[in-house]
C-alpha cells in the first residue's frame, strides 16, 4: 500500500486495507505487523522495519502528515513524503 500526504483516503479505508494485508490491530503490544488507531492518528509498525514505525495523521478523509517514529518512545524521527507499507 502506497501512502502520501494529500491523498484522499479515510482512516477506516486504510485500516480495512491493513487488515486485508494481514496486519493486526493491537493497542497495547505495538510490534512488527501491527497497527493502532487513536482519534485521527493511525500508527503502523511495518513488518519489514525493525527500528522505525509510521504515524499517519488524518484531516477528515485526507492524509495530512506522515511521520517516521521510534516505536518505543513514540517520538518523531522525521517527516516522510511517501511510504510503502508491505504485507505482513
Amino acid at each position: 500500500m502506497s501512502l502520501r500526504p494529500g491523498m484522499e483516503k479515510s482512516r477506516n479505508e486504510v485500516m480495512k486495507k491493513l487488515i486485508k494485508m494481514q496486519y493486526t490491530r493491537n493497542e497495547l503490544d505495538f510490534k512488527r505487523g501491527t497497527f493502532r488507531a487513536k482519534g485521527d492518528v493511525l500508527e503502523i509498525y511495518p513488518s519489514s522495519q525493525s527500528e522505525a514505525a509510521v504515524r499517519i495523521e488524518f484531516w477528515g478523509d485526507e492524509i495530512e502528515k506522515i511521520h517516521e517514529i521510534n516505536p518505543l518512545t513514540g517520538k518523531s524521527m522525521g517527516l516522510r513524503n511517501h511510504i510503502l507499507v508491505p504485507p505482513a
